[in-house]
């Protein structure tokens, strides 16, 4: 079947049962806010492991916020911001695990970590401080010639190393899965070429368009009371200040987004900072949190998601207050429209297909996807849905491999659904 560009089509309607418009419970124990500089976080004390706790920074940027200069930046900028930082390195000889990653839509640091320091055990406030820090300094990163240097080498010859026949065969498939959008031109590891010629200023100008409190959420997960992991986190990264939208093009967060995954739409109170938040409802992609670039727009395969493309006109261009949020509308409009021109392409060539080819290959494989919008599972209906049809699909693969076993056509046989890919 053709493929279409939409963002707002209804999944097709299902038989209802009583009790399945019932809203999932929160965890009773999870605690949600904004810091007045803007900065999300979500609270948990969970006592497995004994004397445990991870702290996840999670910067909503990626690879996918990448202009065509700039393919390879979110990733330089995660190694110059947290693999290269000194606070980081207090955590090192303490029993802690570090890291950091780039995918295409976000970059995430963290911190595991025990809760006392080891060489005091009574002192239970050290080592949250100490990963608090780390990821504070993530956001107002120094910027350093040397620093820029170390860590370039440390990306290349990353990329020397993740390039592997299995990462080409990944590349081909994620190229012919996202043809009719940018996500086939936007992997986290980059251009090799605009890599080796970034000078500081264009690391920086970077940094400052996507790293501010209110475009992040912290994570905070393990054997801490709440009180103290709030209180500990507002002292060290309460501080840190917003950038708002017309300061070095900070993103303005989206309000519609963050309510949705449960964070009140005001900051808490104590502070006169101003926060400058996007009024728009119900936010679809996560790429309209930018008035820079484009949202990623994907074609839907399969009956009866078929039909036109859409413009989410709930953006309502007369309710919004500034040009920047204007500037969103537009780019959501123009993105649709050359989306929907590439589908078109694709369709007048009977779809996607794309043959990857090379020497170190030495077996066939044939990938043949369906791409569907993700449904939110946020009432017991969704998530008694969700949870037939991974049973049926399970069931399938087990039918396939004892076929498989009598009549091998094929030397593995695999049949699944991925929330992402």
């Amino acid at each position: 079947p053709r493929m279409v560009a939409s963002i707002d089509q209804q999944a097709p309607a299902r038989l209802a049962w009583p009790g399945d418009d019932m809203k999932l419970p929160q965890h009773e124990g999870l605690q949600t806010g904004v810091l007045p500089n803007g900065l999300r976080y979500v609270l948990l004390r969970n006592a497995a492991p004994a004397g445990r706790f991870e702290a996840h920074l999670e910067v909503l940027a990626g690879s996918a916020d990448e202009l065509d200069e700039q393919q390879g930046m979110a990733h330089l900028v995660e190694h110059i911001a947290y693999m290269g930082s000194r606070k980081r390195e207090r955590l090192f000889g303490t029993g802690s695990q570090t890291n950091a990653y780039t995918d295409f839509h976000h970059t995430v640091f963290y911190a595991s970590c025990p809760v006392a320091l080891p060489a005091n055990p009574s002192d239970r406030t050290t080592m949250l401080d100490r990963a608090l820090d780390a990821l504070a300094e993530v956001l107002e990163a120094r910027f350093e010639k040397v620093r820029l240097e170390k860590e370039r080498a440390a990306v290349l010859s990353e990329m020397s190393m993740v390039n592997t026949i299995e990462y080409r065969v990944e590349c081909a498939i994620l190229q012919a899965l996202h043809a009719e959008n940018s996500l086939s031109q936007r992997f986290p590891i980059g251009l090799k070429p605009l890599i080796e010629s970034w000078e500081l200023d264009d690391v920086k100008k970077f940094h400052g368009s996507h790293y501010n409190p209110g475009n992040a959420l912290v994570y905070l997960v393990g054997d801490l009371p709440l009180d103290q992991m709030k209180e500990q986190l507002t002292r060290v990264m309460g501080s840190i200040p917003m950038k708002n939208a017309g300061d070095a093009g900070g993103k303005p967060p989206m309000a519609g987004l963050l309510s949705a995954m449960g964070f009140p739409a005001k900051p808490e109170a104590g502070t006169a900072t101003e926060v400058v938040v996007s009024e728009a409802p119900d936010t679809p992609t996560l790429k309209l949190q930018s008035r820079h670039f484009p949202p990623i727009l994907h074609g839907w395969a399969g009956g009866e998601l078929n039909g036109k493309a859409t413009i989410p006109l709930n953006l309502a261009v007369s309710s919004q207050k500034s040009s920047a949020q204007q500037a969103d509308f537009e780019a959501c409009k123009e993105a649709a429209l050359e989306c929907e021109k590439t589908l078109d392409s694709l369709a007048g060539r009977g779809g996607v297909i794309r043959v990857f080819s090379h020497e170190m290959l030495s077996s066939c494989s044939f990938h043949l996807f369906a791409k569907r919008p993700i449904v939110p599972i946020t009432t017991l209906g969704e998530y008694k849905d969700a949870l037939a049809i991974r049973i049926a699909l399970a069931a399938l693969q087990v039918r396939l491999n004892v076929l498989s076993r009598s009549e091998p056509l094929f030397a593995y046989v695999e049949f699944n659904m991925l929330d992402s890919a």
